[in-house]
């Protein structure tokens, strides 16, 4: 069964997660904690998603790889997994495709910008998005390689690197109810999981 991950901070509460513009109101500590992600990078939140017409916080950002890799690839960049802009990620919930099937989602590819040097802020193109089928969707086995390229010119560069820049991302348009889904560790690869351990490949 193909899966989707979010992050579940230490302050999250509740059964649903929320696109970041709801918990202005919602959870208003939780929303300042995570816009910090966007220090430097404001002109992002003003940004349209193509094909769903929201802004690029109206939606709820998913990442299709597990996060065990996830943190495989940041510490292979040479970054801190543990000094994250928008708090600590070590618990993840893990969303079974099926779940979200109901809800209009995109892919994100980054593909018209995947090498490019690192800015703040890059305009992708309108190919760049696609509709998402979960009967469609294959989880991926591992984090780009251009996550890990990107990541470690930005740390020469003295910018923040990113959880998952130029990796694929799923963009839900609505809230996702997550009772009674698991929640996994990015400490731990399950077993049988198709990636290495990066940590010790780099």
């Amino acid at each position: 069964m193909p899966f989707l991950y979010h992050i579940k901070s230490a302050l999250f509460q509740g059964d649903t997660i929320y696109p970041l513009n709801q918990l202005r109101e919602r959870s208003p500590e939780v929303y300042a904690r995570q816009r910090r992600k966007y220090v430097g990078r404001e002109a992002l939140m003003e940004r349209r998603v193509p094909l769903l017409d929201k802004l690029w916080n109206d939606v709820v950002h998913l990442a299709p790889v597990h996060p065990y890799c996830i943190r495989a690839a940041f510490l292979a960049a040479g970054a801190n997994p543990d000094g994250l802009q928008g708090g600590p990620a070590d618990t993840w919930v893990q969303i079974p495709a099926a779940h979200i099937a109901h809800l209009p989602a995109v892919y994100f590819t980054f593909n018209s910008f995947k090498h490019a040097p690192p800015v703040e802020v890059i305009e992708p193109a309108p190919e760049d998005f696609s509709w998402f089928s979960a009967a469609d969707y294959r989880e991926l086995p591992d984090v780009e390689p251009a996550t890990i390229a990107s990541n470690r010119e930005r740390i020469a560069l003295g910018m923040p690197p990113l959880l998952l820049t130029r990796t694929l991302h799923v963009l839900v348009d609505g809230a996702i109810n997550i009772a009674g889904l698991p929640v996994v560790s990015w400490h731990e690869l399950p077993a049988g999981h198709p990636s290495g351990d990066r940590t010790r490949e780099e």
